[in-house]
């Protein structure tokens, strides 16, 4: 198995539902591309490096959604306590970041597909 196949699918997965969840994007999407890529010869680097908005949708599909489901996985390098819980050493932790994925504090309408919030 080749490291990052799992996480690069579940993206592409997840990507592709939040594009057919939200038409309006993936006909943005498809309008970007056009503009840029016009023939088999302006598929480059340099032209694949500028179409910012796929990364955009990129990361607000990572955000609602992405392979980890905003749990991180963790492992305690030492003793700590935690608001008054001992945690050991080598204890494996799992934090839940999706709070701060999905907080108004952080992201306006945040249950919201919008891939130009990250412009």
């Amino acid at each position: 198995m080749i490291a990052g196949t799992d996480t690069t699918s579940g993206l592409l997965q997840i990507m592709i539902y939040f594009l057919g969840e939200n038409p309006h994007v993936w006909t943005k999407l498809r309008e970007v591309v056009n503009q840029t890529i016009k023939s088999d010869a302006d598929i480059t680097y340099e032209n694949l490096k500028n179409l910012h908005y796929i990364e955009w949708i990129q990361h607000e599909s990572l955000r609602l959604g992405g392979p980890t489901l905003g749990m991180l996985l963790r492992k305690a390098t030492k003793d700590h306590i935690l608001k008054n819980i001992p945690i050991a050493k080598g204890t494996g932790l799992i934090i839940n970041d999706l709070p701060n994925q999905c907080s108004e504090q952080y992201f306006k309408d945040p249950y919201e597909f919008r891939p130009e919030r990250w412009e």
